[in-house]
């Protein structure tokens, strides 16, 4: 079974397995000519229906749409607002086809725990008891590396939660670990938060470059924002740095999209950040400083996670009270620089520019701590992965969850030693066998295969 692009199916700004070729990034937002670079503040009535904002438009249209839509915010002049694009590539592609925002690993209720009865009025990942538990903003620049800037921070947050380890103790990973390690050649399908457990891909086969070395073995500065791809020998060297493993990872996945502001907060709660996704115009890129919001709160596609988005951020933190009034935020952390926002940071309305929709975490792990999986692939007789992805693999024994497949393949990660069953579920659909039994001792479980035929 062919696996998808993690980029992909996260909706951000990764290249397509087969080509290679860029979808979107940040792009040429400015429109020309719009105003001197000062900000301007939107503090009118809202109307009854609000302006969107443009991929391409100029500070002052831009200042009068907040101005009308009684937006908090404001926007001014920057690099990334007058950045003009790759050459040959459109400044801001139309959003991901929806159909690559799939699921792009398993989605369990019962890994976020209580988390969800006990969210405070506020958190944020810099502050977390006087205490900050990540490290400084970093800058993709022209790349289009969004993708593993975010997951990178999202990755360094869990572990640092959950080591506790804090201001100048804090880990950093190195994005450029992700981008040229974990996803390279011919693995560019493997999935980048698997990638950082020692399961490797979502059937929990390792190909021996898992995890991730901190950024002072593979530092931003030296390489890989938009110039040539590192030279070999610094990425040997960084292959053969000591890494850092994540325990597991899962999606932001609820029912009810609506339920979604509440299952953000509780993983970030428990386990300090949140990779996502937004849709990108040109008040983003001038975004300088406020709470952001437009028009994009509802999804475009059912599921809502496969809706259009072109940027991938993380979220780590939330404030339901900020000082501008209005409603609850996310702060969200950018790859842009500090010179970007607030200092590197926006605070973004829940669900403007769909920020809602496409919510990841990954959970740290501490040294010792047991970490075996089950892993495994099946197939319905006639069916594409639209249909596999529908089926529930409920564990059972030592420890208990259910997860969904990726293009029919998954993997129960961080289990500890003992007993247990896997069931696979999906309506008009008999397996063979109609579930598997198996002990873990000191040894992953690979190679579990399930074989469906639909009824009737």
């Amino acid at each position: 079974m062919k696996r998808r692009a993690f980029a992909k199916a996260l909706g951000s700004i990764a290249a397509t397995a087969a080509t290679g070729s860029p979808l979107l990034l940040l792009g040429g937002c400015g429109g020309g000519g719009g105003g001197d670079g000062g900000i301007a503040e939107g503090l009118g009535q809202p109307p009854t229906a609000r302006i969107a904002f443009a991929e391409k438009e100029t500070l002052d249209s831009l200042r009068e749409k907040i101005r009308q839509n009684g937006y908090r915010f404001t926007v001014e002049r920057n690099a990334v607002y007058d950045f003009s694009g790759f050459p040959g590539t459109p400044a801001l592609l139309p959003g991901v086809d929806p159909g690559l925002n799939s699921v792009a690993f398993p989605f369990s209720d019962a890994l976020l725990g209580a988390a969800a009865d006990t969210l405070p009025l506020r958190c944020d990942a810099r502050d977390r008891g006087g205490r900050s538990f990540i490290g400084p903003i970093e800058n993709q620049a022209e790349s289009n590396n969004c993708w593993a800037f975010s997951t990178a921070d999202v990755a360094s947050v869990a572990h640092n939660v959950r080591n506790g380890l804090y201001d100048e103790n804090c880990v950093v990973l190195s994005p450029l670990y992700l981008r040229y390690i974990l996803r390279s050649g011919s693995d560019s399908d493997l999935g980048v938060f698997y990638g950082l457990t020692r399961a490797g891909n979502p059937a929990g086969y390792p190909t021996g470059r898992e995890g991730a070395c901190q950024a002072v073995d593979f530092p931003v500065a030296s390489f890989g924002q938009g110039g040539p791809s590192p030279p070999k020998e610094v990425i040997d060297r960084a292959t053969e740095a000591p890494r850092i493993y994540l325990r597991r990872c899962g999606r932001v996945y609820p029912a009810r999209y609506p339920d979604t502001t509440a299952q953000i907060k509780a993983a970030i709660l428990k386990y300090g950040a949140v990779q996502t996704s937004m849709k990108t115009n040109a008040a983003v890129c001038a975004y300088r400083s406020g709470v952001y919001e437009d028009t994009l709160t509802e999804t475009d596609a059912t599921p809502y996670f496969r809706s259009h988005a072109n940027h991938a951020i993380s979220l780590v933190g939330w404030d339901d009270a900020p000082p501008e009034g209005g409603g609850g935020c996310w702060i969200l952390r950018n790859s842009w620089g500090t010179s970007w926002g607030e200092d590197g940071y926006m605070r973004i309305r829940y669900f403007s520019a769909r920020v809602n929709c496409f919510g990841a975490f990954i959970e740290g792990l501490v040294p010792g701590e047991s970490d075996l999986a089950i892993s495994g692939a099946l197939a319905i007789d006639g069916a594409g992965v639209d249909i596999l992805d529908l089926v529930t693999l409920t564990l059972t024994g030592a420890d208990s969850f259910a997860i969904t497949p990726v293009s029919g393949e998954f993997c129960f990660q961080a289990l500890d030693p003992g007993s247990y069953r896997v069931t696979p579920t999906l309506p008009g659909v008999a397996f063979s066998p109609p579930y598997r039994e198996l002990t873990l001792a000191g040894k992953s479980f690979t190679g579990m295969e399930f074989a469906g035929r639909r009824n009737g």
